[in-house]
C-alpha cells in the first residue's frame, strides 16, 4: 500500500477533499472511507525558542528608535505569567514620534520591556521563574528580576552593561549554586517561509 491508498479497501483511486498545513483528508473513490494523512513530520520547538520568538514579536511594539526590546517571563511549567516591551510613560511622547531622551549613551524616555514585564507580574511569588528577552538585562532589571524570583534569563542579544557583570560575579561567588544567576544565548535561526 502506498501514500493516498484507501486504508479500508486498499485502492489507489482516492482523491484529497481538504489539505491543512500538516495533514490531508482523503476520500476512497470506490468505498467512499474517509481518513487523514500526516503530510509533513512537524518539529516542535522548544519552550526557549518559543518565547524568545515571542519576546521578538512583542519587541516589534517597542517605541524607542535605539533599540526595540521584548520580554516574556515564566514559570519553571512554562506558563506565561507576564510580557512587556519597551515603551514610554502613559500619555508621554514616543521616541518614534519625537527624539530619544539620552542621558549618558542611554535613552531615558522608556520603561525597559523587563521592567514592564517584572511590574505586570502578580505578587506573592515563591517560585522560581525565567526571563526571556530580546536583549540581556541591564543591572537595574536584572537586580529587579533577582528580587522576584529570575535566576535565568535568555536572550537573543547582548547588551553592553560593564555594572551587570559585576554584579553577577559577586552575586555567583556569594550565593549557592541554586540561588545563581544564569545568562543564557540561544541563537534562532531564521524561520522558513
Amino acid at each position: 500500500m502506498q501514500l493516498g491508498d484507501c486504508p479500508k479497501c486498499g485502492t489507489g483511486n482516492t482523491e484529497s477533499l481538504k489539505v491543512a498545513d500538516t495533514i490531508e483528508l482523503r476520500q476512497c473513490n470506490k468505498c467512499s472511507h474517509q481518513w487523514i494523512e500526516k503530510l509533513v513530520t512537524f518539529k516542535r520547538p522548544d519552550p526557549q525558542t518559543v518565547f524568545l520568538r515571542l519576546a521578538a514579536l512583542l519587541a516589534e511594539r517597542g517605541t524607542c528608535k535605539r533599540a526595540k526590546v521584548g520580554c516574556v517571563v515564566t514559570d519553571e511549567s512554562n506558563v506565561i505569567l507576564a510580557t512587556g516591551y519597551n515603551g514610554s510613560l502613559p500619555g508621554s511622547p514616543h521616541c518614534i514620534d519625537s527624539e530619544c531622551l539620552v542621558v549618558d549613551g542611554h535613552c531615558i524616555r522608556t520603561i525597559h520591556a523587563e521592567m514592564n514585564a517584572l511590574i505586570r507580574l502578580r505578587g506573592g511569588n515563591k517560585q522560581r521563574l525565567v526571563g526571556y528577552c530580546t536583549h540581556t538585562p541591564c543591572l537595574t532589571c536584572l537586580k529587579a528580576g533577582l528580587q522576584l524570583g529570575i535566576y535565568t534569563w535568555y536572550y537573543l542579544k547582548e547588551y553592553k552593561d560593564h555594572n551587570r557583570q559585576e554584579l553577577l560575579q559577586w552575586h555567583n561567588a556569594n550565593h549557592p549554586a541554586d540561588s545563581c544567576i544564569s545568562l543564557v544565548y540561544k541563537y534562532l535561526a531564521p524561520e522558513k517561509a
